[in-house]
């Protein structure tokens, strides 16, 4: 990557703060918005305001959350491997998702280095993937897809065709380039994740969709539950305000 813009919704640390901290070589790369005030949406606003502000010095704009990070499976790097589909508006890379691996809590390192376990059945990979737009050629960006201008398509890995609005290309493949989505991470993430809050107006994430995607974890639950209820120790939701909170 060249360059990387970053939307700060809210972080109880401002990036900007954040950013001081670190050398120059990075923060030269890195280009802050604070993305304050009433949104109708605030992710897809974003995304808009970032195709529309920064389009003309970006060729290419992967419109990515911080839980997501691309995986080109080719041996090149991410700007080798566009120039094989500078005829589309852009190129869908579909999700493979990473569940906890038996984590309780946040651990030391990256997410590639703690999270090495897809999701099994991997069904929820199957249902979205996100775009690497071609700035120019793209006129509208959507949460997992955008619109293509007037005469350019954007395709899968494959060059097919996505359409309009769909979260994924058809008959999906992840042969190529994929996005690694960790979703949960561990439960105390998860947890911290609850939280935040989400910047989608029509989606909101349930307490139990961790549970979902770890099913090998349902027996820490009961765990969790016992441990707050009876030895005020771990994080737990409260059952009557259905609100989190984390118990030392």
């Amino acid at each position: 990557m060249e360059h990387f813009y970053i939307y700060d919704h809210g972080s109880k640390q401002p990036v900007r703060e954040f950013l001081q901290t670190l050398d120059n070589v990075i923060t030269d790369r890195v280009t802050v918005t604070e993305w304050k005030g009433r949104h109708a949406d605030a992710q897809p606003d974003a995304y808009n305001d970032c195709l529309r502000r920064f389009r003309e010095e970006s060729r290419w704009i992967a419109f990515v959350d911080a839980d997501e990070q691309i995986h080109v499976k080719t041996g090149q790097t991410l700007p080798e491997f566009l120039k094989g589909y500078e005829q589309y508006a852009g190129v869908m890379a579909v999700w493979v998702t990473y569940d906890a691996g038996g984590m309780l809590r946040k651990t030391p390192g990256t997410l590639r280095e703690r999270f090495t376990r897809v999701y099994a059945p991997d069904e929820f990979s199957r249902t979205a993937g996100k775009l690497i737009a071609q700035a120019m050629f793209t006129d509208k960006m959507y949460v997992h897809n955008g619109r293509a201008a007037k005469g350019f398509i954007i395709a899968d890995e494959r060059g097919n065709a996505v359409r309009d609005y769909a979260l994924m290309p058809e008959n999906a493949t992840t042969d190529l380039i994929c996005v690694d989505h960790y979703y949960t991470k561990s439960y105390e993430e998860w947890l911290n994740k609850l939280r935040r809050g989400s910047g989608h107006a029509r989606y909101s994430r349930a307490y139990d969709d961790f549970f979902k995607f770890n099913p090998d974890m349902t027996g820490h639950r009961e765990n969790i539950r016992y441990r707050q209820k009876y030895e005020g120790d771990g994080e737990a939701i409260d059952e009557k305000s259905k609100k989190f909170r984390f118990v030392s």
